[in-house]
């Protein structure tokens, strides 16, 4: 599972991912969220497009996600689902919330029904006070942050920034690669 940031009462995409796919001929996911988020969507990615996809009726905490066929098998690497949630208004900047991928031995299986084991990466939505970009805190983002990027990072000049906005990539820099974002 995918992680991302978002503020109180915004809403926020995570991807669900598959790598080094042996080839999947069905498999049933459970996902569980924490309370601060609502699921409001779950859209089958392109990995899995080969095999049909069985949504839950209703999304409660936790659901499953179903995918089968009678003959294909999905080889492809990349996103097996897309999950929209809404974060709540009542949690706070720096809560972490967490979102749960989970299966059953014999659940995931291949063309000849054999039983898959998998490694699973549960993720998380980190509650931010911030929008990564905005470095005046202006509530848009414009040339003046990308100004204010460069000043900071050449030094001399008398800038204050949001430093947490500034670094829009979160590789724990801020340099060009945060100007060329913007």
């Amino acid at each position: 599972v995918g992680s991302a940031s978002a503020k109180p009462g915004a809403t926020v995409s995570v991807d669900i991912n598959i790598q080094d796919n042996t080839g999947v001929a069905g498999a049933k996911l459970t996902l569980s969220y924490d309370e601060g988020l609502t699921l409001l969507e779950a859209v089958s990615g392109d990995a899995f497009s080969v095999l049909d996809y069985t949504r839950p009726g209703a999304y409660s905490n936790p659901c499953n996600f179903n995918w089968d066929s009678e003959s294909a098998v999905a080889t492809d690497n990349g996103t097996i689902l897309t999950l929209t949630f809404m974060v709540s208004q009542d949690v706070e900047a720096g809560d972490s919330l967490g979102i749960n991928i989970s299966y059953v031995y014999g659940d995931i299986y291949d063309g000849d029904l054999n039983s898959l084991i998998i490694n699973t990466e549960n993720g998380y939505i980190a509650v931010i006070d911030f929008v990564y970009g905005d470095v005046n805190d202006d509530g848009t983002i414009n040339g003046k942050d990308v100004t204010l990027i460069r000043r900071y990072n050449a030094g001399g000049y008398d800038v204050t920034i949001n430093e947490a906005a500034a670094d829009v990539n979160c590789d724990g820099t801020i340099n060009g690669k945060d100007v060329t974002l913007i």
